[in-house]
């Protein structure tokens, strides 16, 4: 469901199954620079996983934010926000503030960082 609103919305997502490691996923995530993760972890066998996905991400891309969500997760939310993920989400509304919070903070900073350009002085006379 999560692909589907970010897909409607205009954003390239991909999906990565249990059939990846960690690795091929930051190989992934260190070719196409995203700007967000989102992580899914509904059973508890799957915690340890996403633990070290998480931890791996963050030590390879530090400001990389990461949103989380499932039942596991919800349940063990502090193991994950320890190893650096940004954010555990507990429904589809909460995804979307959190998205929506996000392009929000980066545009107020994108937009800050934008240095003002000063006009050329207008060296034309009355008569030209």
């Amino acid at each position: 469901m999560l692909l589907e609103l970010l897909r409607r919305t205009g954003i390239a997502a991909n999906f990565f199954g249990m059939d990846k490691s960690a690795a091929e996923i930051c190989a992934f995530v260190n070719q196409y620079a995203p700007d967000m993760v989102f992580i899914s972890c509904t059973t508890t066998e799957c915690m340890p996983a996403a633990v070290e996905l998480v931890r791996a991400l963050m030590a390879q891309s530090p400001h990389l934010t990461i949103i989380g969500g499932g039942l596991s997760a919800l349940a063990q939310r502090n193991e994950l926000l320890e190893v650096g993920a940004t954010e555990i989400c507990g429904s589809r509304g909460e995804v979307r503030r959190a998205v929506r919070l996000y392009a929000l903070r980066r545009s107020v900073t994108r937009s800050s960082q934008v240095s003002t350009v000063r006009p050329l002085p207008d060296t034309r006379t009355a008569n030209s």
